[in-house]
């Protein structure tokens, strides 16, 4: 009777091990979760800027800071289809992750380094054309790598020109987003700031893009000085034309090297590109003249013919007396975000906003929807408060996440 029931518990038991698998994955058997979002985000901290990834089903209404994946100093964060990708400027690598579908779990599913090819430090974001073929670029060195997102491997290096040469040290200049054009280039925007030494040199650089050619490895430099300097990032409307907007830093420039106001090229003005990426030389606004602008903070979108943007009125802000003391302006500044329509050159009041935003700006589209981060500056907390926007009409924006203590960076459904 014992060796029986001895025979009949085998049994069992292997039929229990058959009918639940094998597998090592923690929660085996239990169906794949719908969908996954990652939000990342970072945290200001007296070491420095600390950077955290968070992977959740739906996109949670707070960041989770104890639930995260702490990156550390110095990370940036993306991603591309079911798969984030992460920079670290101090080890120049490139980390792919893998999220698995039924626990959310994220785990390393390869590395690049990218030091040996002149890619380090604060680099532009990468471009991501196909599952098998991505782009970094680092202007300044002159160099463009090639690499597999699939296989995490490099394919090729373009060596190209580098970045002109401006004569002084500047604070910012660097390529930064890339967008794929239809005749299979991309188009890079490309960032000057003001000189890290006030206040004799100067720079006189105009706005500028890069185009280049992955077939041929071929770079054009655009420019045109008729905007002191373009923002990081190129506006694009419903029917995908493209707009420069002024850089942040071209505020600095007046205040602090007044002898040379006269022969600066406009810090305020909009521009707007061509198919190809070259600049439409029959388009031009100066948004001085439609508002008293000491500050451009950013631009939101465009729309319907009209440009949404936030800056600080000069009537309402001066600027410090001492350089050093330039950025400032956040926490100091009343910032306003407004309407302007391009076609009457009319500004009226945005009021999609609950908050009035210290700058706004386009992250991601999920489902169709455009989704933006923003932020502002608690000067008596001495804290800066962040957030997703999700926009659901011209003048609708609702909040779907926040943080505390940090910039959000990168919001996206992996699937």
């Amino acid at each position: 009777m014992i060796k029986f029931l001895s025979v009949i518990s085998i049994l069992v038991l292997l039929f229990n091990g058959c009918g639940k698998g094998n597998s090592s994955k923690p929660n085996s058997g239990n169906p794949e979760v719908e969908s996954a979002h990652v939000l990342a985000y970072r945290m200001e901290t007296p070491e420095g800027r600390v950077y955290y990834m968070e992977v959740h089903e739906e996109i949670p209404s707070k960041s989770k800071v104890s639930e995260a994946i702490e990156l550390g100093l110095n990370n940036r964060i993306y991603s591309y289809n079911e798969h984030p990708y992460t920079w670290s400027r101090d080890d120049t690598t490139i980390t792919k992750w893998s999220v698995d579908k039924v626990t959310l779990e994220v785990s390393k599913n390869g590395v690049i380094n990218f030091a040996h090819l002149g890619i380090s430090g604060d680099v532009a974001p990468p471009v991501f054309l196909s599952d098998t073929q991505a782009f970094f670029s680092k202007l300044a060195e002159g160099v463009i790598v090639e690499w597999n997102p699939s296989s995490m491997k490099i394919t090729k290096v373009h060596n190209v020109d580098a970045l002109p040469d401006v004569g002084v040290q500047i604070d910012w200049y660097k390529d930064w987003f890339k967008y794929p054009l239809s005749n299979g280039k991309i188009l890079m925007s490309i960032e000057f700031g003001t000189p890290v030494a006030c206040c004799l040199d100067y720079v006189k650089p105009g706005a500028m893009v890069a185009i280049f050619d992955p077939a041929t490895s071929a770079i054009e430099y655009s420019k045109d000085d008729r905007l002191y300097s373009n923002g990081l990032d190129i506006l694009s409307d419903e029917e995908g034309t493209k707009y420069l907007a002024p850089g942040r830093r071209n505020a600095f420039v007046a205040p602090y090297f007044k002898e040379n106001d006269s022969s600066l090229p406009n810090p305020f003005a909009l521009l707007k590109l061509n198919d190809d990426g070259t600049f439409d030389s029959d388009f031009y606004v100066d948004l001085s003249n439609v508002l008293p602008i000491t500050f451009y903070a950013s631009s939101t979108f465009m729309l319907d013919n009209k440009l949404v943007f936030t800056y600080v009125d000069a009537k309402e802000y001066n600027h410090p007396d001492s350089y050093d003391q330039r950025w400032s302006i956040y926490g100091g500044g009343d910032f306003k975000t407004v309407v302007l329509d391009l076609k009457t050159l009319k500004v009226t009041p945005f009021t999609g906003f609950d908050v009035d935003y210290d700058y706004t700006q386009f992250n991601n589209t999920i489902d169709g929807a455009k989704y933006f981060f923003a932020g502002y500056t608690d000067s008596a907390l001495d804290t800066e408060f962040s957030f997703f926007l999700r926009q659901d009409g011209f003048d609708d924006f609702k909040v779907v996440s926040s943080h505390k203590g940090g910039t959000m960076q990168h919001i996206a459904k992996l699937w």
